[in-house]
């Protein structure tokens, strides 16, 4: 039976692949660039900080940078809780770009989670993000959109 369903799951990505559908292919050649940090400032408070940038072309194009500030409070050992904002400037890149250059303001609420399992430590983090997104169709666009990036909840072991 275990044999069974091993075999069935190593086979699905096959025939995931096997689809006759045609695909739009982009190639870019990304590089991107990030940091994250945590960094105490006194008692349980803290401030986070990551900030990301990313070009196509190998580093020759703008794709992309993002500066995410934020507020950290330390529950206890295993739980930190962070409120943020974020700025995200867009800008066309690629086969298929946007129309033109735009921003995107969001602000964000996250939990970290930490826990272990005998020496396999795990960080959870769940993150709620409000996005305000000025569409590239026009200069007065602004509207309250979802996107791949809301209500992320990411697993990230760590050894």
């Amino acid at each position: 039976m275990r044999l069974s369903i091993l075999f069935l799951v190593l086979l699905a990505p096959l025939a995931a692949s096997a689809q006759t559908d045609p695909k739009q292919l982009d190639f870019n050649n990304n590089l991107w660039v990030s940091y994250s940090g945590d960094h105490p400032v006194s008692g349980p408070w803290g401030v986070h900080f990551d900030v990301q940038w990313r070009r196509s072309d190998l580093g020759a194009i703008w794709q992309q940078y993002q500066v995410r500030p934020g507020l950290n409070y330390k529950v206890s050992d295993k739980l930190m809780l962070t409120l943020g904002y974020v700025y995200t400037g867009s800008y066309p890149y690629g086969d298929n770009p946007a129309p033109r250059a735009f921003p995107e303001h969001r602000t964000y609420q996250q939990a970290l989670l930490r826990h272990a399992l005998e020496s396999v430590k795990f960080q959870h983090r769940i993150r709620f993000e409000e996005r305000f997104i000025q569409r590239p169709t026009g200069p007065s666009s602004w509207g309250v959109g979802g996107g791949p990036n809301e209500g992320i909840t990411a697993v990230m072991p760590r050894t």
